[in-house]
């Protein structure tokens, strides 16, 4: 008997990486101490952040911690340190509520460090003849040597230090006007009023602690794409109706129409893309794009687009930095196999019921108003929670 027919039909397949980092949850350590699910946050700083920022906005109940993650980016944010936490309730009475869900970011921004004067460098003499300045008009400027593309976020990075650029200021006479003499110099930014934690100390119903680790996400094409599923069940739709000889064309292609118009093409696009890796449970990519869920909900309206899904996507709808005014970014998303993994041991619990968890950040990573260098300050970001659709 031979097998070469049934060989030839085999599909070939071929893989590519994108820049999605995937996060990935584990019993045991991985070796991250920093990034992590459920368990206690651990804070940038010794200081906690205000104890709203913990509280669910509807029943004011602590929230119990989904992510903690690193989110040190030092090619965007070289004297930056970052942290991410995304908060959940865990009543089932918040759910599907708005403020059930909260994100906040710990942020500081280290000062440069400027060695001693007995470790500095005297600058060099300054040649007579600059072929630069004959040229351009100007001064040179040096660049900087390139660096790493693209960091990972779940890996702390090392302190970055810069050295101190040279400053050349001088002396100018100015005749101010009596309304610029006489305007009061700027207040700094006062400090922002933080809500107290409780002195007896605040008992969150917590999910238990796994570890991450992360891997790029790799993609499997079909070079024979299978049909999809719709298209085979309308096609069996198509061939019951022709058995059935009560039913006229008309309605054979009504029944079609309805059918595929049921179809939420989005979602199957989000179900085959989490099926390529389907223990992801973390969706990382600064400045990307998510994998919706949904296009029919508020958020999904907030990224989808007719033509191209990735136009605008990362801007088009977020609302701006609360803190700053400037634009928000997405960095990352949460997926329904963090549930199984968080809830995997309860059994019997009525658990939670999202489908995906949307996380957008300042892109310029602003610090809170008030807190000055080195000091670590926190501020809450946009969270987008699409939930899992009821069974009707």
């Amino acid at each position: 008997m031979s097998f070469d027919d049934d060989s030839s039909e085999e599909e070939e397949t071929s893989c590519s990486t994108t820049n999605v980092l995937l996060g990935y949850a584990y019993q045991e350590p991985t070796g991250d101490d920093v990034s992590f699910l459920g368990g206690k946050p651990t804070w940038l700083s010794d200081a906690k952040p205000s104890y709203e920022f913990v509280r669910c906005r509807v029943c004011r109940m602590p929230l119990s911690q989904l992510l903690q993650l690193n989110g040190e980016l030092p090619e965007q944010f070289p004297l930056h340190d970052r942290r991410l936490h995304v908060l959940a309730c865990r009543k089932k009475a918040c759910s599907r509520k708005a403020g059930s869900i909260r994100a906040l970011r710990a942020t500081r921004h280290r000062a440069p460090t400027v060695p001693p004067e007995s470790q500095q460098v005297p600058a060099p003499a300054k040649p007579n003849f600059n072929l630069g300045n004959d040229i351009f008009g100007g001064r040179l400027i040096p660049t900087t040597a390139a660096a790493n593309p693209f960091a990972n976020p779940f890996t702390k990075s090392p302190s970055v230090s810069t050295a101190p650029s040279t400053t050349v200021s001088t002396t100018k006479t100015e005749t101010l006007s009596f309304a610029a003499a006489a305007k009061p110099a700027s207040k700094p930014p006062s400090r922002p009023t933080l809500e107290p934690w409780p002195s007896e100390g605040v008992n969150t119903n917590e999910f238990p602690k796994l570890y991450l680790d992360a891997a790029y996400e790799d993609l499997y094409e079909l070079s024979k794409p299978d049909p999809s599923a719709s298209t085979r069940r309308i096609s069996t739709l198509e061939e019951e109706n022709d058995n059935k000889a009560e039913t006229s064309s008309g309605a054979k292609e009504e029944d079609a129409e309805v059918f595929e118009s049921s179809i939420d093409k989005v979602f199957q696009r989000f179900a085959d893309r989490i099926a390529q890796n389907p223990e992801q449970v973390l969706r990382y990519e600064f400045r990307g794009v998510p994998v919706l869920y949904s296009a029919t909900d508020d958020i999904g309206k907030i990224f989808y687009h007719d033509v191209h899904p990735r136009m605008s996507a990362a801007r088009k709808g977020i609302p701006g930095c609360s803190n700053c005014g400037k634009a928000r970014a997405f960095e990352l998303q949460l997926t329904p196999h963090l549930i199984f993994e968080l809830e995997k041991d309860e059994a019997g619990l009525d658990g939670m019921e999202w489908g995906s968890i949307i996380v957008g950040v300042c892109e310029a990573d602003c610090q809170a108003n008030g807190i000055g260098a080195d000091e670590v300050g926190y501020l809450e970001e946009w969270v987008g929670v699409q939930w899992e659709e009821l069974k009707k």
